[in-house]
């Protein structure tokens, strides 16, 4: 008669295998069931090597084990606040990127290592280029949006809104990579995108300066479509002349290139009452929001 072969090496939980329904105490029966995680935490806390065994009634089941130097399970808020970090350096190095390559050449592949991260860690937040797209895109639409809200109180008047959102529009475009990596992605014709940007920076212009028609700060004589297509088209096309290599020639974006601009266009487009109020250069509150 042969010898037991004896108990299998003990083995740490995350080795296993272990099966998708186990619990962290057992039943009447002694077996466990109910969710994975609780089983990881039962298994530390009892301290003891044991051996646990699936909770269906079927022999032919395999046994898992778990040993008491096995590391406790990761704390889940340390694990959300990694899964954030790692998510920002995806976007952030998508935004790169795109900026430089366009969205049609860049790769998955470059993206992840130059986040440092895994291709199955890029796959877990994002499932495919595009949807990685979307996020820079979105996050680049939330800063545009926060530019147009931060510089929309505190002025002495629509007209000086839309003055100071440009410069500060301006500035970010040059300093943030995932701003301007959603702008070029609204001029890049292989992007099929959920917004463009220029179009959101657009209609947010239209709006502010029908209300300065309404408050006077206009001359009688302008038609507001025009002015909406002057500005837009000097912020748009300051930004693309400044593309150099995935970053931007900050002399097209700097404050004395759109104060130039604001020069050339005000007298034209503001009326005689709201002139001397207005600051070409942006008021002392864009100059604080662009520090």
């Amino acid at each position: 008669m042969s010898p037991s072969p004896g108990p299998p090496p003990v083995r740490r939980w995350w080795a296993s295998g272990v099966p998708a329904a186990v619990s962290p105490s057992p039943g009447q029966d002694g077996r466990y069931s109910g969710n994975r995680a609780h089983y990881f935490s039962a298994i530390y806390a009892r301290g003891t090597s044991q051996t646990v065994r699936s909770g269906s009634s079927d022999p032919e089941l395999p046994l898992f084990y778990a040993d008491q130097s096995a590391s406790p399970p990761e704390d889940p808020m340390a694990m959300q606040e990694r899964a954030v970090r790692t998510k920002q350096l995806l976007i952030v190095s998508a935004a790169e990127i795109f900026t430089h390559d366009g969205f049609a050449s860049s790769s998955l592949a470059e993206i992840s290592s130059r986040a440092g991260v895994s291709g199955g860690a890029l796959h877990f937040h994002f499932r495919n280029k595009q949807v990685l797209g979307e996020a820079v895109e979105s996050a680049a639409l939330q800063m545009l949006h926060d530019i147009m809200k931060s510089t929309s109180v505190g002025r002495p008047s629509p007209l000086q809104i839309v003055i100071d959102a440009s410069h500060l529009l301006a500035q970010r475009v040059a300093d943030d990579v995932i701003l301007r990596a959603g702008m070029r992605l609204s001029s890049d014709a292989t992007w099929k995108g959920r917004v463009e940007l220029w179009q959101e920076w657009r209609s947010w212009v239209q709006t502010v300066l029908n209300d300065a028609g309404k408050q006077g700060n206009l001359a009688s004589d302008i038609v507001l479509g025009d002015a909406v297509c002057a500005i837009t088209a000097t912020v748009a096309g300051l930004e693309m002349l400044g593309r150099i290599d995935g970053a931007t020639d900050t002399q097209w974006c700097s404050r004395d290139t759109i104060t130039r601009f604001w020069y050339l266009i005000l007298p034209r487009l503001a009326s005689e009452a709201s002139k001397p109020v207005l600051v070409a250069e942006g008021t002392q509150a864009a100059e604080r929001l662009t520090v």
